[in-house]
């Protein structure tokens, strides 16, 4: 393996301290380094004997789970490339990136709220065209089989003897993010590497000391920098493997977490709990937003989306930049801070454009104090809420794929947020706007899904789409 190449990190780290925690959570024993770095090697294995190589692409629709940490790097080893998908993920969501992936397997698990996971993974498969081989279940029981592909078991898979020649290559891709339009952003495994020495580095992580809790789906742009960041300074991944704010408090108590990271909403929610019994070693936060003032800890921020992460790296020539972590604040617009972003790309006529593939958002930016301060979303530009980018053309199509519907028009409503949508019904349709919303939220994720629908005879033009939308959330409330 190269020597810049993810497993050779986390081979360093398991050779230095060999007996230090790695991964912890509520459910199972620690895991040291040592016997993480056996695993993915046992893991890497399994995989190659199912014909996984270099460039093949498998999806994880998982939990936070130790396994979930345990395939990624297996798959790095084998210089394949995962394919991330968030477990808030609908039905329609997951179809469209596996069939964009082209992706040979897919792992997912049996005991995650109730085998929703596997429900919803069957219920796209039929739609997913892509030359999927086979299925990794954890948890599976006796399921042979899913919607077609079969069930390789996850215990097959780890008791493999341990791989020895890796063909893992720093310049390789690694990570298959989701991106703005409907795109999907390549990650090697040398950009996330330095990615995340960055994001350890801005978090003051230290090894065999520090132990990092997101409260958060890992499998986002966000949580996925915070589990690489923990992993690769040595310090400890807490996994939290149900949702909900209990769940956090009692595995940052457990575990003595020095590092959470979550959204507003489960800052929120950890506050109350924070004030009747204070965090002990908890002495810094990172998220996206705002840390509730009950909380009263002091504050870093971890940055989130799959561009302003610098897609991990920004391609130049054919050579991967790594670039430093950036700063997102959801208001009326993102705004974007990191002096990094300037150096080597603009020059002295900065504001004249950006480098190609950061304005993929669609987003209006002016250069500003040192960063790029982005502009009110256009009517079909992506924003991005809870690290999920939301395009309000996605739910545009699944709703005019409806029967009864004629035409669709959907805005982000201000700030941005939340969608509103307008529907335009074929002539003597009767449409059901609560149905209909229903439907969305078994196949969209739940930021892509409108809070608000409403039946008219002529859809608001663009101009006064927004002014529409903004109108009917004030009646409404």
């Amino acid at each position: 393996m190269s020597a810049a190449s993810i497993p050779f990190l986390l081979e360093t780290e398991a050779k230095e301290r060999p007996d230090a925690v790695a991964i912890a959570s509520l459910s199972r024993p620690p895991l040291s380094y040592a016997a993480f770095a056996a695993a993915t090697r046992r893991v890497a294995e399994g995989l190659s004997r199912q014909g996984i190589g270099p460039g093949d692409r498998v999806a994880l629709l998982l939990p936070n789970r130790a396994e979930a940490a345990i395939l990624l790097l297996a798959l790095a080893r084998l210089s394949a490339i995962a394919v991330p998908l968030d477990p808030r993920f609908g039905v329609e969501d997951i179809a469209a990136l596996l069939s964009r992936a082209r992706v040979s397997a897919v792992a997912t698990h049996w005991g995650h709220g109730e085998a929703v996971l596997p429900d919803r993974l069957a219920a796209a498969l039929p739609d997913v065209r892509a030359p999927l081989r086979f299925i990794v279940g954890l948890d599976a029981g006796g399921v042979e089989s899913l919607a077609g592909p079969p069930v390789l078991r996850w215990q097959s898979l780890d008791a493999m003897p341990e791989r020895e020649d890796d063909d893992a290559q720093a310049e390789a891709a690694w990570l298959a993010l989701p991106a703005t339009g409907g795109r999907l952003a390549l990650h090697s495994q040398q950009a996330v590497a330095s990615h995340a020495r960055a994001v350890a580095e801005q978090l003051g992580l230290e090894a065999g000391r520090s132990a990092v809790l997101p409260a958060l789906p890992v499998a986002t742009p966000t949580g996925m920098a915070a589990m690489m960041a923990a992993l690769l300074s040595g310090a400890r991944l807490l996994c939290q493997e149900e949702d909900g704010a209990a769940a956090a408090d009692a595995l940052a108590r457990a575990h003595g977490a020095t590092h959470l990271l979550g959204w507003p909403a489960v800052l929120a929610a950890l506050a109350p709990l924070a004030a009747r019994r204070p965090y002990g070693a908890l002495g810094l936060v990172g998220c996206s937003g705002a840390v509730p003032a009950e909380l009263a800890l002091p504050m870093r921020q971890v940055w989130g989306t799959a561009e302003t992460q610098g897609l991990f790296a920004i391609a130049d020539g054919g050579t991967l930049l790594p670039v430093a972590p950036a700063e997102l604040r959801m208001g009326t617009g993102l705004e974007i801070r990191s002096p990094s972003l300037l150096t080597g790309w603009l020059g002295e006529e900065a504001g004249e454009g950006l480098p190609d593939g950061f304005l993929a958002t669609g987003l209006p930016a002016t250069l500003e104090g040192g960063g790029f301060t982005l502009g009110e979303p256009l009517a079909d530009a992506p924003f991005w809420l809870d690290d999920l980018c939301v395009q309000p053309g996605d739910a545009a199509r699944f709703l005019s794929r409806q029967p009864g519907v004629e035409a669709v028009a959907i805005t982000a409503s201000p700030p941005a947020g939340a969608l509103v949508g307008f529907l335009r019904p074929v002539a003597e349709a009767a449409l059901d706007t609560g149905a209909l919303t229903a439907l969305c939220r078994q196949a969209l994720a739940p930021a892509r899904v409108p809070v608000r629908l409403a039946v008219v005879e002529q859809l608001p033009e663009p101009p006064a789409l927004a002014n529409a939308a903004a109108a009917l959330l004030a009646a409404e409330a």
